[in-house]
């Protein structure tokens, strides 16, 4: 369990007052500490689960976790554990290694490989139940065929359908059925329907805040830096229901509404608003700070952080809502279902976030996003008006494209947009 105690220990010490902050960095803001606190207490939490008498149920992309809570079952959304071990550890070869031992080739998602590493050689603890997802990755479905071999626990697949038709969420809608059946039988607790509700009230809670946060976002100056613009999907998926989260929205919106009121942008001199397509090469941040301090770019919206265009929770119906939601997650308007919806949803955000470039992180490994490179592309330019910037990088592995490579494109790029302006 080493990678879970590290990386809980890394986390605390990031949320510490005393702490200075990253050489390079823009200060960390009090939502800022607080995201580092929440999520050291989560992680906590999972590696405690089992003598408080609580099941670990370990799931993928976006599931119903509001069930979870309301039946006192700790989640654990591996993936994403996986991509903060790296932030703060920035070292998972050991896990790779293992993974590679294990016959998993290196055109396999690394984040995935590192997975794999980290649950072969024990550095997370056995989960109680898997929860699998059949929507946004391909790489998901075949980790997850070795989690089903690895690990001696029930598990359920919640079969996601493709396209958006009514009958599909009547599909979902008798799926979850299922599933409530499946936890309560695993638990041996009855579904608690005030604690559902509850848990959904909270989730309602965070859509209706991470809104507001990415429309202050798209304001001029952008008050969000770019580190922390990606937080509050970690928040979500990790803890979507819970008034921890609640309360973490609650300050990223008074930590940005303090700073419209005053005038102030996540930059002095704000010169590039950037649209941020796909994920971070998490083995080099350092990129986000660079291009803020010597370049004046700002994120002012990313591919994340689209959410669904209308609020679909209703705790009087919340099964129903669970259902519903599922086809406009934030992870699934970025990667599931026809192309044409997705870029629908990315070519409203970035011209309502006025961007002036995008930036596509093409994941080495990542065979559903990179298909979506030339179509989104495109789309930008023939509806924004803004070119994009494609970096052929890696999320965990900085031999694909080292910072020092990315910062050359990121340059020559910064022209390309100086030219455009003075045209």
């Amino acid at each position: 369990m080493e990678a879970l105690k590290a990386t809980i220990e890394g986390l605390r010490e990031l949320y510490q007052p005393s702490r200075p902050a990253t050489a390079g960095a823009a200060p960390l803001s009090e939502s800022g500490r607080l995201f580092y606190r929440i999520m050291a207490d989560h992680y906590q939490s999972v590696l405690r689960a089992r003598e408080e008498g609580r099941l670990v149920a370990m799931h993928s992309g976006r599931p119903p976790l509001e069930l979870l809570h309301a039946l006192d079952i700790v989640p654990f959304y591996h993936e994403i554990f996986s991509l903060d071990a790296l932030a703060l550890q920035r070292n998972l070869q050991p896990y790779l290694e293992a993974a590679s031992t294990a016959g998993i080739p290196v055109e396999f998602c690394s984040n995935h490989r590192a997975m794999v590493g980290q649950a072969l050689t024990g550095a997370i603890p056995d989960p109680d139940l898997l929860l699998l997802q059949t929507d946004c990755c391909d790489n998901k479905l075949k980790t997850w065929e070795i989690f089903f071999d690895h690990y001696d626990c029930p598990r359920f697949l919640l079969d996601i359908p493709f396209t958006y038709r009514e009958e599909g969420i009547a599909y979902i809608r008798r799926q979850l059925d299922q599933l409530v059946s499946f936890l309560e039988a695993h638990s041996g607790k009855k579904l608690d329907l005030d604690r559902l509700t509850q848990s959904l009230e909270h989730s309602r809670q965070c859509h209706a805040l991470y809104r507001e946060i990415n429309r202050m976002r798209a304001g001029v100056p952008s008050p969000l830096n770019s580190r922390e613009a990606f937080s509050p999907l970690a928040m979500m998926l990790s803890l979507e229901g819970t008034p921890e989260a609640v309360s973490y929205f609650q300050q990223l919106r008074d930590d940005l509404q303090e700073r419209v009121a005053q005038g102030k942008g996540a930059v002095e001199q704000e010169n590039y608003r950037l649209f941020w397509l796909h994920g971070l090469p998490l083995h080099s941040l350092e990129l986000l700070d660079w291009f803020e301090r010597e370049h004046g770019a700002v994120v002012v919206m990313d591919q994340f952080s689209l959410l669904e265009e209308e609020d679909m929770i209703d705790p009087a119906r919340p099964l129903e809502s669970l259902a519903r939601r599922h086809y406009f997650s934030c992870l699934n308007i970025a990667f599931y279902g026809d192309l044409e919806k997705s870029s629908r949803h990315i070519t409203r955000a970035a011209r309502e976030a006025r961007a002036q470039g995008a930036v596509f992180l093409a994941h080495i490994g990542c065979q559903i996003g990179c298909t979506m490179i030339r179509y989104f592309k495109d789309a930008l330019q023939e509806e924004v008006g803004i070119p994009t910037l494609i970096l052929d990088a890696d999320l965990i592995d900085p031999t694909a494209m080292s910072l020092e490579e990315m910062q050359g494109k990121m340059e020559g790029f910064f022209e390309i947009l100086d030219e455009r302006k003075g045209g």
